[in-house]
């Protein structure tokens, strides 16, 4: 449990000559704690997939520097929170997946991430997130570009998201 714990939570010290890894999946492992940003030790990742465990925390900022991101999924961990970051769509430019979906993140959608040329599936559906689907994120969908899942908690009457061009709205209560 102790090597666990020096791995898990100090990324950075323990795992340094594994930096060239470029796929890490976590999925579905019961994980619990903050998100941390020695995780960036990773630079090579292209996918990060984090989803289905109990991490908490927000998305660290320290994640910019990840620029060969493609794949990043942290949904289904209820705890995380705070606000969608906005250098998704500034310093994460080849992002293809985003998974936020099941989680307490909150606040508006950053137009950044209509900077997103490549991105095909957007996930913010059972999350706080409030306001309008920004309309360079609906552009991206066919015929104009790639995007083709988009989904939200655009179904519910209050305190949702405005989405004319969400592939799927959820209801939230």
């Amino acid at each position: 449990m102790i090597l666990f714990e020096i791995i898990f939570y100090s990324p950075r010290l323990f795992l340094r000559p594994f930096v060239l890894i470029e796929n890490l999946s976590l999925e579905n492992n019961e994980f619990t704690g903050m998100l941390l940003g020695g995780w960036s030790v990773f630079d090579q990742l292209e996918v990060m997939r984090f989803a289905g465990n109990d991490f908490s925390g927000t998305i660290p900022s320290e994640w910019r520097t990840m620029t060969n991101l493609k794949t990043l999924t942290l949904g289904r961990n209820e705890k995380l929170s705070g606000e969608i970051p906005s250098f998704f769509g500034t310093d994460l430019q080849g992002l293809v997946e985003i998974g936020l979906e099941r989680t307490a993140v909150e606040g508006t959608i950053p137009t950044s991430l209509g900077k997103l040329t490549d991105l095909k599936r957007l996930y913010l559906h059972t999350t706080d997130v409030e306001g309008a689907m920004p309309e360079d994120i609906c552009r991206m969908l066919p015929p104009e570009g790639s995007l083709q899942e988009v989904t939200a908690d655009c179904a519910a009457r209050v305190g949702t998201v405005e989405c004319n061009c969400c592939t799927q709205c959820f209801w939230r209560d």
